[in-house]
């Protein structure tokens, strides 16, 4: 996400740059549930088409694009989108109305995609590697990790089943 340096009076002037600004938002925040082979509602952000098509952004007037009533929040209650995750910041919303006024810019070679995962610290995802038994009396190895994880949470085990 783009972070702004100014006031947003002061930028509101400026054209907003649907690559730079409006696409991270929607591929960060909408994608996961609305894109092609996964459009929940019957709408993909994967391209402008299903936006348009479905009224969801009038390009120029904000308060006729459905898509903000969607992310912004009223009378105290959360906004009804995004559903998961963390509401859209006003900074965010403000950059979406902005967008809308001024056009509704997509460049027709743009196409939206999730975000790639690029962690490679997954734990399925490392090499796998000879964990160390802790020390205990156990007769197996398996109740040697038990036992330690117990002993850590101060936890006392029952006794043993026949």
């Amino acid at each position: 996400m783009m972070m702004l340096s100014w006031p947003l009076f002061l930028r509101a002037a400026e054209p907003v740059d649907f690559k730079a600004d409006v696409a991270p938002i929607l591929e960060q925040h909408c994608l996961s549930c609305h894109a092609d082979g996964n459009a929940k509602g019957d709408l993909s952000l994967t391209t402008f088409k299903h936006l348009e098509e479905n009224g969801y952004v009038v390009a120029g007037d904000p308060d006729g694009s459905y898509l903000l009533e969607l992310v912004i929040a009223t009378e105290g209650k959360r906004p009804e989108m995004p559903k998961k995750g963390e509401p859209l910041t006003s900074m965010q919303v403000e950059l979406l109305r902005r967008w809308i006024e001024q056009g509704a810019k997509w460049p027709a070679e743009v196409k939206l995609e999730e975000p790639a995962v690029d962690d490679r610290s997954w734990w399925s995802l490392n090499p796998l590697i000879a964990a160390k038994v802790p020390a205990s009396e156990a007769a197996h190895p398996v109740d040697a990790f038990i036992d330690a994880k117990l002993k850590e949470k101060q936890l006392v085990p029952l006794q043993q089943a026949d």
